[in-house]
């Protein structure tokens, strides 16, 4: 287990990229370069919301089927008023029963006597999926510190986010404004990466028509005589700027209407891949056995074709071994030092004064051989290709 910790952290530290980005030189010879990559992709998965609100909260069930766990769930209030008076946000099942996943306030916004506040799950879990009835429904909350005339919440569940709510959550911004005609309503570019979410959500003080984002597809779209709010979402194919814009029809000359507009990316789950496969192999990595015979061995990596090992013949002694441009198990010609590279230890004691050969037998004072036990483990170095060695 702590092997393989330290390859980890030794992929990690050496080859990630990000993927918004081109991936840096690699830092010596042979080294991987590595990407990161959606493990799956970010799927819509349900909506429900609800207008018309009033007391001291704002709660919506996702009738009639809940959301998968695992989800990410992203939820809107909004209400008339210019604080935000959100105090808490949880969820429970309709019969009562307590959920317990935790929801983080990304943006709030407010403008004109309206106000617009939006929260994130992540990997929301402890609620039936599916419900086997509607007493089992998965219910969210705002619970408001002082009682509102109206209000209401739009929410929306996704697969494939990333469970990790401080990784999970991108990019966000949020504006407001006001017109009496025709009015765009934008909250601002943003950058999501490939694979992220865009989830944008707009909010005026009138029913009025309006036009929808390009690219974003449809969420939902509430309203009664006082708000009506509309909510998209887009999947990016690419890294680059997202813009959403909606345009509301206002058509009051006497009374502008307010608008208030946000934007949030939401990253996929991720797992790296390869984008320059390793020529040398990296601390820990295993090497299999590829082809023995009585000229030589060979060794490669897991999925690469690999370096020869090669066994020098029996009756050569030590210095020819050690000057032999050969690689083998203990030596390597690094610049005429040819310094003796400490191996990993096995599961097994050796006795003082053996060495082990990538031939597979060991040597010492008097030269015995012994069979080779067939499996390989890597030399750790601090710099340079590794090879392997054979226990025996």
């Amino acid at each position: 287990m702590y092997r393989l910790a330290l390859l980890a952290a030794a992929l990690l530290a050496g080859g990630c990229t990000d993927a918004s980005g081109p991936a840096p030189p690699a830092s010596g010879p042979g080294a991987p370069e590595f990407a990161v990559a959606a493990a799956t992709p970010i799927v819509f998965d349900r909506e429900n919301s609800k207008l018309g609100e009033i007391g001291t909260t704002i709660w919506q069930g996702f009738h009639p089927t809940n959301p998968h766990v695992g989800d990410a769930i992203i939820v809107t209030f909004f209400w008339p008023g210019s604080t935000n008076i959100v105090t808490s946000v949880i969820d429970y099942l309709v019969d009562g029963t307590p959920v317990g996943n935790t929801y983080t306030l990304v943006e709030y916004v407010t403008a004109g006597g309206l106000s617009m506040a939006t929260y994130v799950a992540t990997n929301v879990q402890n609620f039936p999926d599916p419900n086997p009835d509607q007493n089992k429904v998965l219910v969210v909350q705002a619970n408001l510190s002082s009682p509102i005339p109206d209000g209401g919440a739009i929410m929306s569940a996704y697969s494939g986010v990333n469970a990790v709510s401080a990784w999970a959550v991108g990019a966000h911004q949020s504006t407001s404004g006001s017109g009496s005609s025709p009015s765009i309503a934008a909250p601002g570019a943003i950058t999501a990466g490939a694979g992220a979410l865009a989830y944008a959500v707009t909010l005026a003080d009138t029913e009025v028509g309006i036009d929808a984002p390009i690219g974003f597809s449809y969420i939902t779209n509430i309203s009664d005589p006082a708000l009506k709010a509309d909510a998209r979402y887009a999947v990016q194919g690419s890294v680059g700027p997202v813009a959403p814009q909606w345009t509301w029809y206002f058509d009051s000359p006497a009374a502008p209407r307010t608008w208030l507009a946000t934007v949030l990316a939401l990253n996929p789950s991720l797992h790296f891949v390869f984008t320059v496969q390793p020529s040398t192999t990296l601390p820990y990595a295993a090497l299999l056995p590829h082809h023995a015979s009585r000229e030589g061995h060979r060794a490669r990596r897991v999925g690469q074709p690999g370096f020869e090992l090669h066994r020098l013949s029996d009756d050569q002694d030590w210095e020819q071994r050690r000057h032999s441009p050969a690689r083998h198990a203990l030596w390597y010609d690094d610049g005429g030092r040819r310094e003796r590279r400490r191996h990993v230890p096995g599961s097994e004691h050796r006795p003082a004064g053996e060495w082990v050969h990538a031939g597979g037998h060991r040597a010492g004072a008097e030269r015995r051989r012994e069979p080779a036990v067939q499996y390989w483990t890597a030399l750790t170095r601090s710099r340079g290709p590794r090879f392997a060695e054979r226990h025996g």
